[in-house]
């Protein structure tokens, strides 16, 4: 997707339900600041699809292609630890194990500062 179409800002004591399907997308912004935390619980509830008029009628967004980038400028963004192909084994088994990751100083701090 190009544009976000629809944003819902946290609330205290808020309960949030949306549809997904497939020409939906949706995502959950990162809390950037030490002054602020977010506590939430989340969950999928799976249930018999919303009749539609056609499948094809909702356009699905454009593909965005990533760029084609030599490797080596990972060394100028990421964590050399992350860089390792041990630690990436523990990071998936991690991951399937709990169904969550948190990778800390994952970039390294002068462009996590430029971001």
């Amino acid at each position: 997707p190009k544009c976000v179409s629809h944003s819902i800002v946290p609330a205290w004591n808020n309960f949030v339900f949306f549809e997904v399907n497939p020409v939906s997308y949706h995502q959950v912004s990162e809390v950037l600041t030490m002054d602020k935390t977010r506590l939430s619980i989340n969950g999928w509830f799976h249930g018999p699809s919303v009749p539609r008029q056609s499948p094809n009628s909702e356009k699905s967004p454009e593909f965005l292609y990533p760029l084609e980038l030599p490797l080596e400028i990972l060394d100028e963004w990421i964590n050399p630890m992350y860089l390792d192909i041990g630690v990436h084994t523990q990071i998936q088994e991690q991951f399937e194990d709990e169904s969550q990751i948190q990778l800390p100083d994952f970039l390294l701090e002068e462009k996590y500062q430029l971001v």
